[in-house]
């Protein structure tokens, strides 16, 4: 189920990235909003999947909070179901090592 703040969140494009990803990181967001959240994310980068799942990678990566770090890997797994087939090898193995090259 899409909600329609979600797809305006897409159009807004690239300004929308930090309150998405706040929403992904959040503590008291919903499993459904940070279902949404992803959606968001990659529709935002869906002329670039790897890249979308590239940052968030890194960011799990970088990040040492306990709480936070499997939501982004959790993130970074579900970005890979929004990768079009197209795309899928390389969204895989971005996920492995945050980088799409």
């Amino acid at each position: 189920e899409i909600y329609p703040a979600a797809s305006a969140l897409v159009e807004i494009g690239v300004n929308s990235l930090p309150s998405v990803m706040e929403a992904i990181k959040g503590d008291p967001t919903s499993p459904k909003a940070r279902e949404n959240a992803v959606f968001v994310w990659m529709g935002i980068h869906r002329y670039e999947s790897p890249n979308g799942v590239a940052l968030l990678k890194r960011e799990a990566d970088q990040t040492n909070d306990a709480k936070i770090k499997p939501r982004l890997t959790w993130a970074v797994s579900q970005a890979l179901t929004w990768c079009g087939p197209a795309d899928r090898a390389k969204c895989r193995a971005t996920a492995k090592t945050g980088s799409p090259d």
